[in-house]
């Protein structure tokens, strides 16, 4: 069994693959593919990545209806130069920061999807990755195992037990 500091690296080994498949933040389509792809590994059984797959793809288009439209509004401001920019840069700023929090939200899905896989029994693998995302994702790796497709409530309930974890990680404190 690994010690704790093996637990560790390999946690740290999924996060950077993670990371780097997650790209810059302007990549939306492609953290759209990696939540996909956690989604088909799952059997299809964990459906939080592809809501979020849903989100990031929407999120481009809006994104970019959202700063077209900044800049029309910003029209007016044509006289103040200055200001223009400064709220063209709070708006860039603004819409930055949600890429990022779909960035962090898809590194820690996918490490925490595949660290699971391999190491979710651990007695000390709830030192990484919250219990209640191990409980779910055992389920996930167990039905998938198996074959078997989850029940509509056993999919509901690891959905919203990600869903409340990456808010409370990532989501709120951004």
């Amino acid at each position: 069994m690994l010690s704790l500091d093996g637990l560790r690296h390999a946690h740290s080994e999924r996060e950077r693959e993670g990371t780097l498949l997650a790209g810059s933040i302007m990549d939306l389509d492609q953290r759209a593919s990696v939540y996909y792809q956690v989604f088909l590994d799952s059997g299809r059984n964990h459906v939080f990545p592809l809501i979020a797959a849903h989100g990031a793809l929407w999120a481009g288009g809006y994104f970019s209806f959202g700063m077209k439209l900044g800049r029309v509004l910003s029209l007016p401001s044509l006289l103040f130069p200055k200001r223009r920019q400064r709220r063209l840069q709070q708006l860039r700023d603004f819409a930055n920061a949600f890429r990022e929090v779909n960035r962090r939200v898809c590194v820690d899905t996918y490490t925490s999807f595949h660290f699971s896989a391999s190491h979710g029994d651990h007695p000390e693998a709830s030192t990484l990755v919250p219990a209640a995302m191990l409980e779910g994702l055992s389920r996930v790796h167990c039905a998938r195992k198996l074959g078997k497709q989850l029940c509509r409530i056993d999919r509901r309930s690891v959905f919203e037990t990600f869903f409340r974890a990456e808010q409370s990680a990532i989501v709120g404190p951004s």
